[in-house]
């Protein structure tokens, strides 16, 4: 009658060996403050915003110097399988993240994929038409 019970077990708080070990919040981060996830702020992109269509991507854009940097990512489901839709997704953060400089001050960007994931220059192609937008704004 001492010891706990399983209900207990994760009340008072997160054990040890389950802690997540702190991430690297650095300048070349791309952490959570860069999401875009409320509903209305994307709702207000494409109602508001304007559009930018690239040869392998549409980025939807609202707000400019005074709105933060927040992205949000959408890639269709006929678009291959969950992990190439995954990995469309990684490289997206990736060339954003090593050219944050780039698109600081953007304001709220929903970009949206519609590129074959099994193109060999998919790096490539994602990466011209980010930075292309990145200079015409």
């Amino acid at each position: 009658m001492g010891g706990k019970s399983s209900k207990d077990a994760g009340r008072k708080g997160v054990s040890a060996s389950r802690r997540r070990s702190p991430r690297n919040k650095g300048e070349q981060s791309f952490g959570r403050e860069y999401s875009l996830k409320e509903d209305l702020a994307i709702k207000r992109v494409f109602r508001s915003g304007k559009k930018f269509k690239g040869r392998c991507l549409s980025i939807y854009y609202y707000g400019s110097g005074s709105l933060p940097l927040k992205i949000a990512l959408k890639v269709r489901k006929n678009v291959g399988s969950s992990p190439e839709r995954n990995r469309i997704k990684r490289i997206i953060r990736e060339i954003i993240r090593t050219n944050k400089d780039k698109f600081q001050h953007r304001g709220h960007l929903v970009i949206s994929a519609h590129v074959d994931p099994s193109d060999d220059s998919l790096f490539e192609l994602i990466e011209k038409d980010l930075l292309d937008f990145a200079k015409v704004r």
